[in-house]
């Protein structure tokens, strides 16, 4: 920003299309005009954020959080038989 000043020699800045002596060129201030751009780019930044997350929640409250595919367990005994350490009963033994 402050290269663009020093840079630019003249003390203001003319802004707009076609020939000078037509006046079709608006004149402002090149203090003003770099404050003036950097604004209007902040705001066009924030308002694309905001929409980004805006719709980032819309998504996901329509279609819910996206789920992850579990691997199934290579071992498929319930936790109460795995803790107690019993053995299961013998079939056929008398």
């Amino acid at each position: 920003m402050i290269y663009f000043i020093y840079l630019y020699k003249r003390p203001d800045f003319y802004q707009g299309q076609g020939d000078i002596d037509s006046h079709t060129y608006t004149k402002i201030n090149k203090k003003n005009y770099i404050f003036f751009m950097l604004f209007e780019s902040i705001a066009m930044i924030l308002f694309f954020a905001y929409f980004m997350c805006a719709t980032s929640a819309y998504c996901e409250a329509c279609h819910g959080p996206e789920e992850e595919e579990e691997e199934p367990a290579a071992e498929d005994k319930p936790a109460s038989a795995a803790k107690s350490g019993s053995k299961p009963p013998a079939s056929g033994a008398a």
